[in-house]
């Protein structure tokens, strides 16, 4: 499949990979949006059709109020001025009602030809000033608009530009604590790779958020359970300055003279051995297998569109597992939402890669023969380089040195 947004080519899934556009969402967005196009453009040909037709009959009515009687023998009389009898008579009207409403010019004076003037503008003077005042109230609507109201403008042009940026930060302007508009944020700085401000996004979310919010709102597209509880353990910026009474200024400085050498010495232990994985093919989807608890063997599918590892009840059963035990994760599949259990697994490997009580959510999957127990996702894979080799059915991972074959 192609995604409509990136145009980047995957095999089908529900996120795209490269952007995490939601794909089926987003292409039902483009059909309402070329909806919405379609019958706006309709609404204005009528709305153009309707005062081209009244015009149309305005000079009609001037033209024959204005011909002559059809012979110069006919008896005199009078010509048909009903129409504009009562058009002089509203604008009377009018003019006796604004001088006595106080409106510019005030009351009707008498004229030299014994009629009486209204004091009115000019048409040229009343448009301009129908515009200036059209102008005001359109700035005092804009400066009256709600959080939500700024917030729903983001969510309706949802194409992460710096204006759907710029509404959800006039929104949490009005109301700080609005944590959809976090959500929002940290899904566009994510999307944009700025990691550090998504996760101060997301941290402020998951601080702010109801259950409710954070139900309908899934971080887990983007996040590990193992993060989102990094993430709501850690203070952002804000937090953390006014906690130790430092400014911005004092943020970027280093507490102790010893942090470059730490940082050095993390990034040396940092490095480990490149590992060749084998892999089986299951038409366009790569199957590796896993080592759990150091005796069972199962086939995954590796998903890199996938935001936690996913196992099947069977397996999780064989394995004996506490479902449940870690609590509960939201998980979208094809069709709709599940409320999924979480377990913690021991021991999980991958080639010469563990992970050590590693959270995993817990499934009913469709069984299916010669098919795949569970789905490897982003939470393992995160800080790895992934190149995969076609020809010779092999995954590499690696952050440095030299490749090394190593079969589970």
């Amino acid at each position: 499949m192609i995604c409509p947004k990136c145009g980047f080519n995957q095999p089908e899934d529900i996120y795209c990979a490269r952007c995490g556009v939601h794909v089926k969402k987003y292409r039902q967005k483009q059909k309402k949006r070329t909806l919405t196009i379609l019958i706006s453009v309709l609404i204005l040909i009528g709305v153009l059709a309707f005062f081209a037709g009244r015009m149309y009959l305005e000079k009609e009515a001037r033209v024959t109020m204005v011909q002559p009687p059809s012979s110069s023998l006919a008896p005199q009389a009078k010509p048909p001025l009903v129409t504009k009898r009562g058009r002089n008579s509203q604008q009377a009207k009018r003019a006796v009602v604004a001088g006595h409403m106080g409106e510019k010019g005030g009351p009707p004076v008498a004229g030299p030809g014994g009629g009486t003037k209204t004091g009115l503008q000019s048409p040229q003077a009343e448009n301009s000033s129908k515009k200036d005042g059209n102008g005001l109230i359109a700035r005092k609507k804009e400066t009256a608009l709600t959080a939500l109201q700024w917030f729903d403008r983001g969510t309706a042009l949802n194409d992460d530009s710096t204006t759907e940026i710029a509404c959800y930060q006039k929104a949490l302007e009005l109301d700080p604590a609005f944590a959809p508009a976090y959500y929002r944020l940290g899904a566009i700085y994510f999307r944009h790779a700025e990691y550090e401000q998504a996760d101060q996004a997301f941290s402020r979310f998951l601080k702010l958020a109801t259950d409710e919010q954070k139900g309908l709102y899934d971080i887990y597209v983007f996040y590990s359970p193992t993060e989102v509880e990094n993430l709501a353990a850690e203070e952002s910026p804000a937090d953390s300055a006014v906690a130790s009474g430092k400014g911005p200024s004092d943020q970027g400085k280093s507490d102790s003279p010893d942090q470059g050498k730490n940082s050095e010495k993390t990034a040396e232990h940092a490095k480990e051995m490149q590992t060749a994985i084998p892999f089986e093919s299951l038409g366009y989807h790569i199957i590796v297998r896993v080592l759990l608890n150091r005796e069972v063997t199962a086939r995954m599918l590796l998903d890199t569109g996938a935001g936690i590892t996913v196992l099947s009840t069977s397996l999780a059963e064989k394995l004996n597992l506490n479902a449940g035990g870690a609590g509960t994760v939201l998980l979208k599949t094809l069709t709709r939402k599940v409320r999924a259990p979480l377990a913690r697994v021991p021991h999980l490997q991958l080639g010469s890669h563990t992970k050590e009580n590693f959270p995993v959510a817990v499934y009913a999957m469709i069984p299916v023969r010669d098919s795949f127990e569970g789905i490897l996702g982003m939470d393992f894979l995160q800080g790895f380089t992934i190149t995969v080799d076609a020809k010779t059915n092999r995954i590499l991972l690696s952050n440095a040195g030299p490749p090394k074959e190593d079969l589970p």
